[in-house]
């Protein structure tokens, strides 16, 4: 392909290069007469075994127990039939599969603003280019020129990393530019593997990658940054040939729920190159599973679902950029921005239903607004929550920018900070009293800040960690 016709690829094109069975993916959009779903939009999604069906109740009958949703006929309990009326717009929960069908779990009404749209959550059962057609949950979806990428699907960032490969395969090693490109001194020569959806501008950008971004402003690490969903689909020959131009002798690797196959994890086990695994999502997972055997070190934050431990990892707390959350002591707000509406929350739904707004501030912000509500707020609340009580990065994000924190017992925040740097409560209830002594202690709070700031600089910014990462991998160079 010459570089004219690689730039004039479309986005429905390049969108079934990336797409896979068995990958999960939400789909709005609405069906056509024939009852195919035409998709208007569509985002890659995480982890997640059931099927979510969303749209405006078209008809029910009591005698079957149906209700006709999206043009499909689907059978519920009795129960679940009361209160139920065409044109209320619901959310159906359930398992689907080829040979029995949808299986019923859970239904719910939703209160989305966008009615015109129903919307598909699933894995991908069947994917046909050709007719630029995929199956999910029983559906046959259509993609055609008019279906939005949603953000994070970037078919600019996917021709960019295409061109990065022809130009390293072009670009000869002897050359004054890639002399220029490589600093002499260069003791650790990274190739970091990223997925186009983990680009700068996602919000939690930050909390997972900033540290990585920190290791290459290291005078010692020349650190090239390649998308991984190109990565994958390389001949050994051009690995080869990619690694050598800048003489790779590591390469940092992504979360497991961001890998489509293992064939080049395999090929770089077996010539010999080291794949660090900077991991966020283990406990999904099994350490004894295949994918985690190539990785010759594993930085983790979290057990696998079984509660272990890999025997070849390293424990990588959560750290901050304390250059972009800067501190600003005091504030008198109260805030709680982070994910609400998900049901692994059942605290934070609470607290919003009670006290949002006039007791806590539980609007969802991200960037330079979220930061500076932070720096506004006397105290930020976390909760914890989803398979496993752990602490959430955002305490550090709150301690950096000079925030109190009320949390319910993680288990693990004093990895951390001392526990009397911090208030905690049991139940959401316990908030008003606690929110009114904060308020009537204020010299205290601002104290319990200040510290927080000082530990924040001193063990867990992404300068720091990044320091204790290096001296990890020192041994495998």
């Amino acid at each position: 392909m010459t570089d004219q016709a690689s730039t004039q690829i479309k986005p429905i094109a390049w969108l079934f290069n990336i797409l896979r069975v068995g990958q999960r993916l939400w789909v709005k959009g609405e069906p056509d007469e024939t009852g195919v779903f035409l998709a208007r939009e569509i985002s890659t999604k995480g982890q997640g075994e059931h099927v979510v069906i969303e749209g405006l109740i078209q008809n029910i009958d009591h005698q079957k127990n149906t209700i006709s949703l999206l043009g499909r006929q689907f059978v519920l309990p009795e129960f679940c039939l009361q209160g139920l009326k065409a044109g209320l717009r619901i959310k159906l929960k359930g398992k689907y599969s080829e040979n029995t069908g949808f299986a019923f779990k859970k239904i719910k009404s939703s209160d989305t603003q966008e009615a015109n749209y129903q919307e598909l959550k699933g894995n991908i059962d069947k994917i046909d280019a050709q007719s630029k057609t995929l199956e999910l949950a029983g559906f046959m979806v259509q993609l055609d020129e008019n279906t939005k990428l949603a953000k994070g699907i970037s078919p600019a960032g996917y021709m960019e990393a295409t061109q990065a490969v022809r130009e390293a395969l072009r670009a000869s090693p002897h050359t004054k530019e890639s002399q220029d490109e490589n600093p002499a001194g260069a003791k650790f020569r990274i190739l970091s593997l990223m997925h186009y959806e983990d680009h700068k501008a996602r919000y939690n950008y930050q909390v997972n990658f900033g540290v990585i971004d920190e290791i290459k402003r290291k005078e010692d690490v020349l650190l090239r940054t390649f998308d991984l969903v190109v990565f994958e689909r390389l001949p050994a020959s051009t690995i080869d040939r990619l690694l050598s131009k800048d003489k790779i002798n590591m390469i940092f690797a992504p979360l497991h729920n961001r890998w489509s196959d293992y064939a080049s994890l395999q090929y770089l086990k077996k010539i010999g190159v080291p794949v660090i695994l900077f991991d966020n999502d283990s406990n999904y997972y099994s350490w004894d599973e295949e994918f985690y055997s190539y990785f010759a070190h594993i930085f983790y934050r979290i057990c696998d679902k079984h509660g272990g431990y890999p025997g070849n990892g390293t424990f990588h707390p959560w750290s901050v950029d304390t250059e972009l959350f800067t501190p600003v002591f005091g504030g008198g707000r109260i805030t709680m921005h982070c994910t609400i509406s998900s049901s692994s929350y059942p605290d934070r739904i609470k607290i919003k239903e009670k006290y949002h707004p006039d007791l806590i501030d539980c609007s969802k912000l991200t960037g330079m607004e979220y930061i500076r509500s932070l720096q506004n707020s006397l105290a930020a609340i976390t909760t914890g929550g989803g398979t496993y009580s752990v602490t959430r990065a955002k305490v550090l994000e709150y301690a950096a920018t000079g925030t109190a924190i009320i949390t319910i017992d993680t288990g693990n925040l004093e990895t951390y900070f001392p526990r009397e740097l911090y208030y905690i409560f049991e139940q959401p209830e316990q908030l008003p009293d606690l929110i009114d002594d904060l308020c009537r202690n204020k010299d205290e709070v601002i104290e319990r800040q200040k510290e927080l700031r000082k530990i924040c600089e001193q063990k867990h910014s992404h300068k720091v960690r990044s320091q204790e990462i290096m001296k990890v991998l020192i041994q495998f160079i």
